[in-house]
């Protein structure tokens, strides 16, 4: 079967369908994967080593090439024997369906996880085309409700956008190795994983940060991830005066081992599909504050999530830090409540399992 994907870097679908590809038994189900980029993505070694073809260099849809668009991949699947496709990239994913249609593909899985989209173009496409997606696909799947009713409308299936729990699962002994490495044994860290870029909030974040350390000074900030976005927000850091509080670390591979060496984690977004990063803290014991505009959904541990405003400033987000930083917190483990919630890669490898082979 093929995962039609923009690349294979560490973004939020492409580690989530990782996710699913090491756990799922390869003797029932083999994955294949084409992307739209020439360059060398993070997983592809990966992929190759378990046995996967990647196929390099489909070109990014655009309205002005949706003729050319169509027929790159109508060629494609003439040349390549495919009966399950399952799309990942919503916004161009009606040529995609018409050409897979024209090549007698019988399962067509889309699959949503969009919550909004600032791109004026996207989201025109999304709108335009929620019809055409939802005609078009044999199978709708989606992270969230709210990624399903932006995508498709109605007539979705939601499946838990699921994590490795065990590989997140809180150690102590980690947690002092990291906290050494990074020379922040006796602060308060605060922590945010996430790309660069304007849906992740990161110049609300900083206010956020920059607020706090007026009432703790002790505090520091982790910020783990890349994008078009990194160098505005390290100008703004620098602007503030707080450079020698935050640590910028770019894309990491041991996003697990840090994520127990933080006290907690901030996701003040403007939108969401599902965050991955949200689950992945919960399932290290870590306290998560979100936006108002992520998905309910998001809170897999309730006692460990809280929701709060974007447009009414950065002092009530200070104000819960503060209350959580003085409260005595105990970290504990929670992967058995991960697995009881049915967030666990395991238990949703084996849905996907049965679902592909359903298809077969």
């Amino acid at each position: 079967m093929l995962h039609i994907l923009g690349g294979l870097d560490r973004g939020g679908a492409e580690t989530r369908t990782m996710d699913i590809y090491r756990s799922i038994d390869k003797t029932k189900v083999q994955f294949d994967f084409i992307v739209q980029t020439d360059n060398e993505c993070a997983y592809d070694n990966e992929v190759k080593s378990l046995g996967g073809i990647i196929y390099k260099g489909m070109p990014r849809f655009k309205i002005y090439n949706s003729i050319s668009y169509f027929k790159a991949w109508d060629m494609f699947f003439q040349k390549n024997g495919y009966s399950i496709i399952h799309i990942h990239i919503t916004n161009s994913a009606v040529p995609i369906l018409k050409a897979a249609i024209k090549n007698n593909i019988k399962h067509r899985i889309s699959h949503s996880r969009f919550a909004n989209e600032t791109d004026f173009v996207k989201k025109w496409l999304i709108r335009a085309n929620k019809k055409a997606i939802r005609k078009y696909s044999t199978q709708r799947l989606a992270v969230s409700n709210l990624a399903g009713k932006t995508v498709f409308g109605k007539d979705y299936m939601v499946i838990n956008n699921a994590i490795n729990a065990k590989k997140f699962t809180y150690d102590e002994t980690v947690r002092d190795k990291v906290r050494n490495e990074l020379n922040i044994v006796n602060n308060f860290v605060l922590c945010h994983v996430g790309r660069f870029s304007f849906p992740k909030n990161h110049s609300f974040l900083i206010d956020i940060f920059h607020s706090l350390t007026k009432v703790l000074p002790s505090a520091k900030l982790v910020l783990i991830g890349d994008g078009e976005l990194r160098e505005q927000t390290e100008r703004k850091i620098e602007e503030l005066r707080i450079s020698d509080k935050v640590l910028v670390l770019g894309l990491r591979k041991d996003v697990p081992e840090l994520l127990h060496g933080m006290d907690m984690l901030l996701l003040p977004s403007h939108f969401e599909g599902q965050p991955g990063v949200a689950l992945e803290a919960q399932a290290s014991g870590l306290k998560v504050l979100l936006s108002d505009k992520i998905t309910r959904e998001a809170a897999v541990i309730p006692e460990l999530t809280e929701f709060l405003p974007i447009d009414k400033g950065a002092d009530i987000w200070v104000e819960r830090i503060m209350n959580f930083h003085e409260s005595g917190f105990v970290r504990r483990n929670t992967y058995n409540d991960f697995v009881n919630a049915g967030f666990d890669i395991e238990a949703v490898a084996k849905w996907y399992e049965k679902f592909y082979l359903g298809c077969v």
